[in-house]
Order: C-alpha cells, then structure tokens, then sequence
C-alpha cells in the first residue's frame, strides 16, 4: 500500500544578509512538483519583503511608543462609542475614580459621573453624537469609588470611524 502525500505549499520569511552584512527580508514559498504521491521536486518563489517588514517594524515601534506615553499620562485618555460607553481608558482613569479599567470598559461615561450633572452629561454626549458640536469642554463631577467627588475638567471632540460610526474621545 503506498502512503499519500499530501501537496502543500510551503511559505516562510527569512532574515538574510547581503555580502556586504546588509539584512534583507525575503519571502519564500516552496511548492511540489509532480503527483501527490511521488513529488518530484520543489519550485521555489523568493521575494524581497524588505520594506514591509521595515514598515512593519516601524509601526510597531510607533505603536510602542504610544501606549508608552498613554499609559504614563496623568490626564484621562478616553474613547467612546456612539452610546456613550468606554471603549478605551488609560491608567490615568483609575488613579482618578478608584475604578478599574476592567470594570469601566462597555458602561456609559454618565454612570460615573455625579447624579446632578448626568443630565448635562448626557446632552454633551447627544451633542457630539449629532455633530452639533465638534469640540466640547465642560469641568464635571465624577464620584469616585469610594464616593468622594473630584472636579474634572473634560475636552471631549468626534471623529467618524472607517465603518460610518462616530466616537468620542
């Protein structure tokens, strides 16, 4: 009985050096040649991927970099949705409310903040949902945890998302 092999293509990326030591990213794909029972060799596709990997490298440093300064902030970073809710805070949020990040993440940024001033809270966030309003400062009243009040002092703006949905942050 003869064993089956299946073909498959083989595909990798390789850091190689020039002769002159110059690294270079290339792509490599290795494809069977012959029956799916006695291959009879390969075929070998390479590709200089250099720049993408170099591009790749750079916006990951970029990235790095960012969440590096965002998480060092003493001021609140914040993203939310059309509805209001966090999708993003930084460290900043907790040292402020005494609420974890895990815990305030999908809730609506009202929840947090003093039973007087939701109201307004609320029609700042219909504001920037409507594009009534581009930019909006205002100086709120959060209850942290604990339920002491802090004074904060928010500059929120929109922007539209590639899919049509509009945050704030």
């Amino acid at each position: 009985e003869a064993a089956f092999i299946e073909r498959r293509s083989i595909t990798v990326e390789i850091l190689n050096y020039r002769k002159s030591g110059e690294p270079y990213w290339v792509s490599l794909s290795l494809d069977p040649v012959g029956t799916d029972e006695h291959p009879e060799g390969y075929i070998a596709l390479q590709t200089d991927i250099t720049e993408r990997k170099q591009l790749a490298l750079r916006l990951e440093e970029s990235e790095r970099r960012t969440r590096t300064m965002l998480t060092s902030l003493t001021e609140v970073v914040f993203e939310r949705d059309e509805e209001g809710r966090w999708m993003y805070l930084n460290p900043a949020w907790e040292e402020l409310t005494g609420y974890s990040i895990a815990e305030s993440l999908g809730r609506a940024a009202y929840e947090f903040v003093h039973p007087a001033d939701v109201a307004r809270k609320r029609e700042t966030l219909e504001a920037l949902r409507r594009g009534g309003q581009a930019r909006v400062r205002e100086r709120v009243r959060y209850v942290r945890k604990d339920g002491e009040i802090r004074w904060v002092d928010v500059l929120s703006t929109v922007r539209e998302t590639q899919d049509g949905r509009k945050v704030s942050y």
